[in-house]
Parts: structure tokens; sequence; C-alpha cells
């Protein structure tokens, strides 16, 4: 006779299952939440990290690579043969969010784990992020930017999920109020005819890579990277399987198993080769 003892995580409280029932708008499952105490959080945490090495290098690296795409996939790109951050300023202040809803939900077969998570987040920023580049155009001649974000706000969706691997994405729903400033100067002229060009430019490359259906599979901060993860040899696999589904012992003439359920198992390549 055997006798399995199943040690899974409990499946959600009550109280969040009545919570995921209180949409009544047809838009999300979940009703309007006020949020401040959340922006307050995230804005003390901010304060303290917004000068730190690790924080402005991870802007600066973001920021290059959507840089580098506006001059290579927009009208302003025929003009700039390179483009480079200068300064970086984050500005004063985390983007405040106003409220908070569950759009939607997606559990295990068994109901006990959450697969994805969807909210909507409804939020601006007004904090003066700013920057400033120096940029070498096809001419040969030197120009310098400046760009300072003065507005971003709109509904944006936040996904957690955990297919194919643990993951996150952002995107605005719609396409947000964007209000930017902007000054360039080559040779210590100004080219206001340049303005509109880069702002144009700007709001393109948010419409076309932050705004629904569009939006990129992120890992860090809130989960590590898949494909840095070392995978373990072949024989402690095997061992480690052996373990778990052989563990037992006789005790009174009937066997005794203990059953653990698992969630993942990557597998890497060369273990699939071997």
């Amino acid at each position: 006779m055997l006798d399995f003892s199943c040690y899974c995580l409990d499946g959600p409280r009550q109280e969040l299952r009545d919570f995921l029932k209180t949409g009544d708008d047809g838009q999300g499952i979940s009703r309007w939440e006020s949020s401040h105490s959340l922006s307050l959080l995230l804005h003390m945490f901010f304060q303290e990290h917004k000068d730190t090495r690790q924080l402005r290098r991870w802007f600066h690296k973001r920021l290059q690579i959507e840089l580098n795409d506006i001059s290579t996939r927009s009208a302003a790109g025929r003009l700039i043969q390179e483009i480079r951050i200068r300064d970086l300023s984050l500005g004063t202040k985390f983007p405040r969010i106003n409220a908070i809803r569950v759009e939607n939900v997606e559990m295990s077969e068994d109901k006990n784990i959450f697969e994805k998570i969807t909210l909507l987040v409804d939020m601006d920023y007004t904090g003066g992020f700013e920057t400033s580049i120096d940029v070498t155009t096809v001419f040969g001649k030197k120009a310098n930017l400046s760009i300072k974000l003065t507005k971003l706000a709109g509904l944006v969706r936040f996904i957690l999920s955990r297919k194919p691997y643990n993951h996150w994405t952002t995107s605005f729903v719609s396409t947000p109020e964007l209000s930017t400033d902007v000054s360039s100067q080559i040779q210590g002229h100004q080219l206001k005819r340049l303005i509109p060009l880069i702002k144009e430019s700007i709001r393109r490359a948010l419409q076309r890579k932050h705004v629904w259906p569009n939006y990129k599979i992120r890992y860090r901060p809130l989960f590590p990277n898949p494909f840095l993860q070392p995978s373990p040899p072949l024989s402690k696999l095997l061992r480690t399987g052996m373990n778990i589904f052989l563990r037992g012992k006789e005790r009174q003439g009937k066997e005794t198993y203990q059953h653990f359920c698992c969630g993942k198992l990557v597998i890497s390549q060369k273990m699939i080769i071997s």
C-alpha cells in the first residue's frame, strides 16, 4: 500500500480570491485602489539610490541604447553620425502611482500557483529627468543637445509571468502624454529647426517600443537572467532525482513515499546532447 503526501504551496488565501472578484466595469478583475503609500515608499528608495554608481550606470546604458535606436531609425538619423551621452540627471522624484488594479491573473492547473499576473497602473512623472548629449553630424560638425523630460503620464500595463521563465514586462496601454524640453547648439548657434524633428523622433520611438502591444521582456532586478544561470552537471541532477523519487522506507509491511511538487526543471543544450 502506497501513502503519498504532497508538500505543495498553498493556494491564494480566500481574501485574495474575494479581492480578485471586485472588478465591476469589465476592464479588470479587481477594483481600482489608491497607491499613494506605495508611491511614497518607491520615492524613498529612489531618493537613497538615485546617485549610486550602479543605478546611474544602468540608466546610462539603457538611454544610450534608446538614443542609438533613434539615430538609426528616424529622420534625424540622416544627419547624425554618432551620438553619445555627456551628462545625466535622474531628476528629483520617482514616478507617482495614482491608482492600481489587477487586470487579469492566470493560475496553474492545480490552482495553487500564480503563473501570470497583469496589473494596470495609472502613473505620471514630472521629476525632470535630463540628459546632455554630444552629437557628431554627417558633415563632421559637433553639436550639443539638452533633453529634459517634463511630463510623462498614462496607463501602464505591468506583467509578471513564469512562462517560459520568470520575467516581467511593462508598456503603456495607449499613447501616453509626453512633454519634453529640447535645446540644441552647433558651434554656438541655436538649431531651432532641428528641435521639432528631435521631439517627433522621441515620440515615435516611445510609440514603437513602449506602447502595447510592443514591450520588452525584462529580468533584473526582480528576477535573475535565466540565460546567465549555470546548469548543474547531469550526474548531480540524476543523483538528486534518485534521492527524491526513490526515497522511502519499509514500515510495518507497507512502503511510504514523500512526493514533492516541482515547478520547473532547467536543462541546458549540453545536457540534452549528452
